[in-house]
């Protein structure tokens, strides 16, 4: 179980099943759609490059958004967690937008960073899996 905390709160966050996560890779890919820097960015050790790689990655595509599916998916991915050993719940813990897009991006990190850290490695940089 992956913990981390966010202000004053504590997050917890354990990796999902084999199906889970694969539909939580595609439905990612297809949010993201050409904006696979985000995906990129997750395996980037350097946090201060991984978040402005994220931010420019966001800037291209947010204006293509559902504003509903958008809303949904971060739901889905805060779900995910614990907050000082309770759910945690959208709009409550966290409750700061700043704070729901760190816990956000850091549940894709747990899901994903091993997978695609070494996927990247084997393909130089680039998603292998699936073409966004």
């Amino acid at each position: 179980m992956a913990e981390k905390k966010f202000g004053s709160d504590t997050y917890r966050c354990d990796k999902v099943d084999a199906e889970t996560g694969i539909r939580l890779l595609i439905r990612t890919s297809k949010m993201f759609g050409p904006a696979s820097a985000v995906m990129i960015a997750l395996t980037e050790k350097d946090k201060a490059k991984a978040e402005s790689m994220s931010m420019s990655a966001i800037a291209e595509f947010i204006g293509k958004l559902d504003e509903d599916d958008a809303i949904a998916y971060v739901k889905d991915l805060i779900g995910m967690c614990r907050c000082n050993g309770e759910p945690a719940v959208f709009g409550v813990t966290p409750q700061d937008i700043g704070e729901i897009f760190q816990v956000a991006y850091w549940v894709l990190e747990v899901q994903f960073r091993d997978f695609l850290g070494a996927s990247l490695a084997k393909s130089g940089g680039r998603p292998s899996l699936v073409k966004v």
